[in-house]
């Protein structure tokens, strides 16, 4: 769902320790995969629509980290707010992973005024390959026991990591939490997990939140409609989602949903480019699943 989608000579060392070798920058809670030569938060606004307003995490919940990775592919000028918003977030046990997937803006520049903030941090810089090879490089580095990918035009409510975790937990039974979602200003109401809805439409966000031992991993050959292809995957090895009724996430319009069309132009418009690689892609997934 994404299109394709450190150097820094400050006085650091006066502050946290630092070692570089291997081309690397560590600290202690910050890893900054590059050449070592290159190298007072408001509450995040309740996003309008959603019934449940941010709530403190209640006590007995402990080190259960949540990975969440962030794919980049030239989105330095949306990532600011991303980031914000996971700062914000009223669940703290997480570690966020940049994939950098051969970008040539300013998304260097754009990091450094990040890295530090985090508790937990990765920066990673890989040659272009794709949105999936980028996801997977992250889930390589990844050390949480739940996993939710998250592109770099997302915006998080403040509770919506620690939402989607309490239903997982009260759901032994499911593999992931989704969902609804604003895009600019159209409400995308998901609804409750259906399998042969899922076998007929993709209608789950690539931002959900996933059990690291049931993901399977993104298929790297699939260019188009991958979180479809994911969720379909999980279904054939028996796991299963939940929703949670509630807008927990935007999709900031020009970015990896950008060539979204309403409903009816794939009915009425079948002409346009975007219609015919919308079924294009589809009849990739569909043949790849036997859904035809």
């Amino acid at each position: 769902m994404w299109a394709k989608k450190s150097v820094f000579f400050i006085p650091v060392f006066l502050f946290l320790p630092i070692l570089c070798y291997n081309k690397s920058i560590i600290t202690p809670n910050c890893e900054i995969y590059l050449p070592c030569s290159e190298k007072n938060n408001p509450p995040t606004p309740f996003i309008k629509g959603a019934s449940h307003p941010p709530a403190p995490l209640s006590g007995g919940i402990i080190n259960i980290m949540i990975s969440i990775i962030i794919p980049v592919y030239n989105q330095a000028d949306k990532l600011s707010e991303c980031l914000d918003s996971i700062l914000r977030q009223t669940y703290k046990d997480y570690e966020v992973i940049i994939v950098n997937d051969g970008s040539t803006d300013n998304i260097l520049k754009r990091i450094k005024n990040y890295e530090l903030r985090f508790k937990n941090f990765k920066f990673i810089n890989q040659e272009n390959k794709g949105s999936n090879p980028a996801r997977n490089r992250g889930v390589r580095e990844a050390k949480g026991e739940y996993l939710l990918f998250c592109d770099a035009d997302i915006v998080m409510a403040s509770n919506m990591l620690e939402i989607m975790f309490k239903i997982l937990e009260n759901h032994p039974d499911a593999s992931f939490a989704y969902s609804s979602f604003k895009y600019g200003l159209k409400t995308f109401k998901l609804g409750p997990y259906e399998a042969d809805k899922l076998k007929n439409t993709p209608y789950i966000h690539s931002t959900s939140l996933i059990r690291a031992p049931h993901f399977p991993g993104w298929d790297e050959s699939i260019k188009r409609l991958q979180d479809w292809d994911l969720w379909l995957m999980m279904l054939e090895q028996g796991h299963t989602g939940v929703w949670v009724d509630d807008i927990l996430f935007k999709v900031k319009t020009g970015g990896t949903i950008s060539s979204w069309l309403p409903s009816f132009a794939y009915k009425l418009m079948p002409f346009l480019s975007g219609v015919k690689k919308y079924k294009k892609a589809v009849e990739v997934i569909k043949n790849k699943h036997k859904l035809v």
